[in-house]
Order: C-alpha cells, then sequence, then structure tokens
C-alpha cells in the first residue's frame, strides 16, 4: 500500500485527502445531528425492530421490509437501551464514518497520485453516502462491510497475511449476517481468490482456500437461504414487481435491453437519489476507462474490485438480485 513520501513529510495532495475526510465526517455529523423526521420506509422497519422481541425479528417482517438479521438485532439492543430515533441511526451513522477511512484506504492501494485524492473528495462528499449515515436502513452498513472486504482481500495479495488468515475468514462469515449485499461481496471475492489461487497468484494459496474461502462460500449460502426464508411471499411478489426494470434483461431481445449495463451505469451517476452528477453518461464512460486501465496496471486489484460486481450481475439475471439505486450502493465506491 502507498504511504507518504520517504522522511515523513506530508504532501499538499495527502493534505487535501485529509481535509476531505474532515469534512465528510462533519457532513455526516450534521446530518445525524440534523433531527430529521423517519421517511415512510425508516418507520415501516423502525416498527418492525421497536415492536418485536429480538426472535420475532428472526421471521419475515411486517410492512413489506427486508434486512439483514444481524442488523436489526443490533438495531433492536440499542433501542431496548435508548428509546429514541437516533439510536436506531447509530449503526448506519458509524458505519457511514468507518467508510471514509476504508475507502481512503483502498484508494491508496489501487490508484496513484492525484487520483487518490479525486477519489476521496467524491466519496467524501456524495449525497448518497451523507444521506444514508441518517437513515434507519443498512445502506451505510452495506457500504463500510463492502469496503472492508475488498481491502481485507487486497492486503491478501500484497503479502498473504499468514497470521491474519483466520481473522479474514472470521469476517467475511460474520459480513454475511449484517449486510445482504456482503453475500454478493463475499460471493465475487471469495472467485476471484479461489482464481488466484490457482494461477499462483496468492502466498500459502492452499490455506487461503481453506481459512478464507471455503468458510466464505458457505457462509455465504448459509446466509443467502435464510434472507430467502425471512422475506414472506407476498413481499417477494411485491418486491419483484417493483424492481421488474432492476433485472438484467435475459436474452437482451431489443436495442434497449442490449444497452442496459450502460444505462445503469450511468443512472447509478445520475439519478437524483444516487451520485446525481450531471453529464451522468460521460462518468459512466470514464469508469469503464478506468476498469480498462486499472486492469492494464493491476488486473490482480481489478479483478478484487470488479469481482463482486460480477457476483451482483449474475444475481440480476438470475432474477435474485435487482441492481438499482441504493440497494447497490455498496458498489458505488467502486464505481468512483
Amino acid at each position: 500500500m502507498s504511504g507518504p513520501p520517504a522522511g515523513g513529510r506530508t504532501t499538499a495532495r495527502e493534505h487535501v485527502a485529509r481535509v476531505s475526510l474532515v469534512i465528510g465526517i462533519l457532513l455526516r455529523v450534521w446530518q445525524f445531528t440534523g433531527g430529521a423526521a423517519l421517511f415512510v420506509d425508516e418507520i415501516a422497519l423502525a416498527r418492525n425492530i421497536a415492536e418485536r422481541g429480538f426472535s420475532d425479528l428472526l421471521s419475515p417482517l411486517d410492512y413489506g421490509q427486508v434486512a439483514p438479521p444481524a442488523f436489526l438485532l443490533v438495531e433492536r439492543a440499542l433501542w431496548s437501551m435508548v428509546h429514541a430515533d437516533w439510536s436506531l441511526r447509530l449503526v448506519p451513522f458509524a458505519c457511514s464514518i468507518a467508510s471514509l477511512f476504508l475507502f481512503h484506504a483502498v484508494a491508496r492501494r489501487v490508484l496513484r497520485g492525484v487520483a487518490v485524492v479525486l477519489a476521496t473528495v467524491a466519496f467524501a462528499l456524495g449525497v448518497p453516502f451523507v444521506m444514508y449515515a441518517a437513515q434507519v436502513k443498512p445502506y451505510s452498513s452495506d457500504v463500510a462491510i463492502a469496503l472492508g472486504l475488498i481491502l481485507l482481500v487486497l492486503q491478501i495479495l500484497d503479502d498473504g497475511h499468514e497470521a491474519r488468515l483466520p481473522y479474514i475468514g472470521l469476517a467475511g462469515v460474520v459480513s454475511v449476517w449484517f449486510s445482504q449485499g456482503a453475500i454478493l461481496v463475499v460471493a465475487g471475492l471469495g472467485a476471484a481468490l479461489a482464481i488466484l489461487v490457482i494461477r499462483n497468484r496468492v502466498t500459502n494459496g492452499r490455506r487461503v482456500l481453506v481459512i478464507v474461502v471455503l468458510p466464505w462460500a458457505l457462509g455465504a449460502v448459509a446466509a443467502g437461504l435464510l434472507a430467502r426464508h425471512l422475506v414472506a411471499p407476498a413481499t417477494m411478489a411485491y418486491l419483484k414487481y417493483f424492481w421488474a426494470d432492476a433485472f438484467v434483461p435475459l436474452p437482451p431481445w431489443s436495442l434497449r435491453d442490449a444497452m442496459w449495463p450502460l444505462r445503469t451505469l450511468t443512472a447509478i451517476f445520475g439519478r437524483p437519489g444516487g451520485l446525481g452528477y450531471r453529464f451522468a453518461s460521460a462518468y459512466a464512460l470514464l469508469a469503464v476507462y478506468g476498469v480498462t486501465t486499472l486492469w492494464r496496471a493491476d488486473r490482480h486489484a481489478a479483478l478484487v474490485l470488479m469481482a463482486p460486481l460480477a457476483a451482483v450481475v449474475v444475481a440480476g439475471a438470475a432474477q435474485l438480485y435487482p441492481i438499482d439505486g441504493r440497494l447497490v450502493l455498496f458498489l458505488t465506491p467502486v464505481f468512483i
């Protein structure tokens, strides 16, 4: 991982990156302390948390809600201690702050020079990352967990982290119960690690397969099956209807279907509920160019960054996970 220059001097670029991190923290604190009223989906999820006991949260939720079980249990524990809206927003807020430093660490690993600063500023000021820092939803924790897992895999590529492999394996197994997006992230990163082990690109490959990849695969399957079980049939039918346009169109019978990848990527950059950038198509094309550039410079890092996206696309093609807006917020840092 890149670091400060020799002699401990801090460059102007590092100063800008650090200032952007501070601004990002202040924006998230401002959002958290703003005292905004819960919106309708937050109210629906908060009612499930407040009205149910711990064990009852491990059954299909009411009011058309879906959330990972460990996230719900932590939220219920906080609510039992402090009956206030802010207690339910504490986990998203903490995860949003953590995401700033995780993103910066990932950016320093895969980018160089001014690109690290630009990426860090874009993430720190990103509207959805600030907005979801104070919402009773697991989207901020999805982002933090995805970035944390990506960083762990990049560290494995760098030096193997032999002594940390059991903890990395445990981190992946635990994360899938806190984030439904993490199920796909773990699946994608596990597949990427397996490919790199087969190609002898990972130190202590056999141990990585046994201690990291295998537990991650079992955890992802178990969490995926439970997530499916925890969605009531009526809720599942409604969600498939609501997100019908967000699944991968297969086979692509029309030109609109064939343009689905670029259209979806453009929406992530340009949709008002997302990054909200003007000229979103240009940013989408820049993202594609960035992937190809990174692939030429460090194809192992590029594989790690793209692996979660590949898993999401496979799930979308299987009509199992919609690819739209806040549901793929955990991929947006990769696109940035």
